[in-house]
């Protein structure tokens, strides 16, 4: 049974299947583009694992469907606990310049709430 029977890959364009995401030439690789968007069916099969955290820091859908779908990570609570970390961060600086959090609570009582509030809300 080949691996792509029991994991299915997606474009991290725009997220249609496909049966894989790259060929094999002897020595190299040869990526695949997608038959629905004609694009690059998964760039970051060629990249180093630590590029494709920078790029889910970021935000960026295309890592994460990378992460999700494609990827071979183990690493899945890290990604998890330092996005959770950054939003609350963004959340409390968000709170605390819109005069709801006081700037001596900003420190520390004010991101534990933030944290506690955005892990409510996932």
């Amino acid at each position: 049974m080949s691996i792509n029977a029991i994991k299915p890959f997606v474009c991290i364009n725009c997220g249609h299947r496909v049966r894989e995401l790259y060929k094999k030439y002897s020595n190299t690789l040869k990526t695949t583009h997608c038959d629905k968007c004609h694009q690059i069916t998964d760039k970051y099969i060629e990249f180093e694992e630590f590029i494709i955290l920078i790029d889910a820091l970021l935000l960026d859908s295309c890592a994460f469907r990378h992460i999700i779908y494609n990827g071979n990570f183990k690493i899945h609570w890290k990604v998890f606990f330092v996005v959770l970390l950054l939003e609350s961060f963004a959340l409390c600086r968000y709170k605390h310049d819109s005069g709801r959090i006081a700037s001596s609570h900003l420190h520390e009582r004010g991101f534990y709430m933030c944290t506690i509030q955005n892990i409510g809300d996932a």
